[in-house]
């Protein structure tokens, strides 16, 4: 659940005003401010039938408000489902297919290949293209360039072969694992 900006604009101002309310009893208790002061302001509803209803509106105001703040830091988020890329859309309907699925198809490719002892990938979809970003362990004295190219390269065709979705990025992120003794 993520709050909408104007419930985070009224709960800045809600913790503004209940700041200047807790200076105020702080002064009132510790003495800055004189008893006669204090009586005309807890006199003030009561002086006319005005005031009372300033009063009334005031305290109104405030129910609202924190009813809002309590409706608008609790709603639900409703679920979108699965984070997904199309395939193809007919005048029959549209083929889908899930971002973990496309994930562990990479994850299957890189496996094959001898060079790359680990891989973590994230998938993600801009502008109706695939944008793929890997963390690669390598083995030691492996030519990354050759390997990340080639990589690149067959990851892309592997991926539109069998999606039909055209990967628009391929980000690598290379960390060399030491040579264990």
């Amino acid at each position: 659940m993520k709050p909408r900006i104007i419930d985070r604009l009224l709960l800045i101002l809600l913790m503004l005003v209940l700041m200047a309310l807790g200076f105020g009893l702080l002064a009132i208790s510790l003495g800055f401010v004189p008893l006669d002061i204090l009586n005309s302001i807890v006199a003030f509803p009561y002086q006319s039938a005005q005031n009372g209803w300033i009063t009334a509106g005031i305290g109104l105001i405030i129910v609202l408000w924190a009813i809002r703040m309590i409706v608008g830091f609790n709603r639900r988020v409703k679920k979108s489902g699965p984070a997904t890329a199309l395939i193809a859309k007919t005048e029959f309907g549209t083929s889908t297919i899930t971002l973990a699925a496309i994930d562990e198809m990479v994850k299957r490719h890189c496996a094959a290949n001898e060079s790359i002892l680990k891989q973590d990938s994230v998938i993600s979809v801009k502008d109706d293209k695939l944008a793929i970003n890997l963390k690669l362990n390598l083995a030691e004295d492996t030519n990354v360039p050759e390997v990340t190219s080639a990589l690149r390269e067959s990851l892309t065709c592997y991926i539109e072969n069998l999606t039909g979705i055209k990967v628009g990025d391929i980000s690598m992120m290379v960390f060399t694992l030491p040579e264990q003794a």
